[in-house]
């Protein structure tokens, strides 16, 4: 009995003494990382000239001025595109796919040697002339609204994008090692909330999109306001054209706010206009410079390193793994999905035309998008 309670107070010890070790490792640790968690924001201070937290609001902003005017644009696109460009939804179509699929292989060329410019030279640079490209086409779509004009927008879409893919790269330099690999859970955690963020957007932007195209149909503007493919679809019936071809409104040889569709588009093109202006004035460049005493530019870099600006195509070699093939599989099929996705609500929409506006279409979206956000 001695000899099982001698044993049993030795375990009790060892046990107490394993956690106390515990303990004591956690704290070592959390108060390691809070050095340097202070060592990193000092450096970025001084390199940067502002706080990561405060350059990770101004990336918000961004995202929220961003998702706010392409989705004012998007509201309204279907029907402002009828009403100014083309009427003819086999020719939309064609059109849609046509530019689509030059628009995806050019970005599945041109990314990755962007991507590595962006790594070298400059992150800011690169991400205001997709905010730039962006906002030019979106005024351009609505003022002088025309084939050209949407075969443009394809264009420049490549380089608006790209915006996206460069912001995250930015992220990188915002976050400490522990708070981008563990702490709040990490970069997955980070992208998380900036989709949650979004998401409330969004969800302001059609609110407000559809507060005023209401109140334009309840006359409270008066006649400026209304929908005006949905005032002039008995006369644009049957017809290729519904504003004809080199008019930019209804009323020949003047250009007029004709109602809530081209409302919607400019409200669009102003807040992609407060994005690129928050860029160009707010956000610092983050990218750390081998020599800050000199500023590279792109011409530059590409005639120094032209030799290896096919570098980034050797990544493609690690989609040998199975985990990752797996993987592109999955997005191939999310791809062809949303193929399908596309032809279902294109055929939906032929079928009931005539009973359809946009604001019809978005109250019959509201309830999908809460049970999403849900």
């Amino acid at each position: 009995l001695k000899a099982q309670a001698v044993s049993i107070s030795n375990s009790c010890t060892e046990g107490r003494d394993a956690a106390m070790e515990a303990t004591s490792d956690g704290s070592r640790g959390a108060a390691q990382e809070a050095v340097e968690q202070e060592t990193f924001e000092a450096e970025f201070r001084s390199r940067v000239g502002m706080s990561p937290r405060r350059c990770y609001l101004l990336v918000l902003v961004s995202l929220i001025l961003r998702t706010m005017g392409s989705g004012f644009v998007a509201m309204a696109a279907l029907e402002y595109t009828r009403y100014y460009v083309i009427n003819d939804l086999n020719i939309i179509a064609t059109l849609e796919t046509a530019t689509g699929t030059v628009q995806c292989l050019a970005k599945a060329v041109m990314y990755p040697f962007l991507g590595v410019i962006a790594d070298q030279v400059s992150r800011k640079r690169i991400i205001l002339a997709a905010s730039i490209a962006a906002t030019g086409s979106i005024w351009l779509f609505a003022f002088v609204p025309s084939v050209v004009v949407l075969v443009l927008m394809r264009i420049l879409s490549i380089m608006g994008d790209l915006g996206y893919t460069i912001t995250n790269a930015m992220l990188r330099d915002l976050f400490s090692d522990a708070e981008w690999e563990r702490k709040d859970g990490g970069v997955t955690g980070i992208k998380s909330r900036m989709v949650v963020v979004a998401t409330v957007a969004s969800a302001f932007m059609v609110a407000i999109g559809m507060v005023t195209m209401k109140l334009g149909e309840s006359g409270f503007f008066g006649s400026y306001l209304l929908n005006e493919y949905s005032e002039k679809k008995e006369l644009c019936h049957g017809r290729r054209h519904c504003v004809p071809v080199g008019q930019f409104s209804w009323r020949e040889g003047t250009w007029e706010l004709d109602g809530s569709l081209r409302l919607l588009v400019l409200m669009g093109a102003c807040f992609y206009t407060l994005e690129m202006l928050v860029i160009f004035f707010l956000l610092p460049e983050t990218l750390k410079q081998p020599n800050r005493g000199t500023k590279e530019t792109f011409s530059s870099y590409v005639r120094r390193n032209w030799r290896q600006m096919g570098t980034p195509w050797n990544n493609l070699r690690v989609f040998a793994t199975p985990q990752l093939r797996n993987l592109l599989y999955i997005r191939i099929m999310y791809y062809i999905i949303a193929g399908g996705r596309t032809a279902l609500f294109t055929t939906w929409y032929r079928r009931n035309e005539e009973v359809l506006d946009t604001f019809t279409m978005h109250m019959i979206g509201v309830p999908t998008g809460a049970v999403g956000f849900l």
